[in-house]
């Protein structure tokens, strides 16, 4: 799978059976126009998952039938100060 910036969560809480979750993950201006939309229907639980320096590593969503999306965060290199 591609690894792309996250751009955005959104959470549409229309009701327990009815709430969904939408992943817009994306390119970083002009220049990288790739872009995705994942969208989870019917979430039953978002759950945090924290790596051994206590920093959030992902985040798990179950939805209602038991299908697992988990969104795995990854740290940026740092850049050199002088930029």
């Amino acid at each position: 799978m591609e690894k792309l910036p996250l751009q955005g969560i959104t959470l549409d809480k229309g009701g327990s059976l009815n709430s969904s979750l939408e992943i817009m993950l994306g390119g970083g201006g002009a220049v990288d126009m790739r872009h995705s939309t994942h969208t989870v229907p019917q979430v039953r639980r978002i759950v945090a998952k924290f790596g051994s320096d206590a920093r959030e590593d992902a985040l798990e969503i179950e939805s209602e039938d038991g299908v697992r999306t988990i969104l795995v965060f990854e740290s940026l290199p740092e850049l050199p100060e002088n930029l």
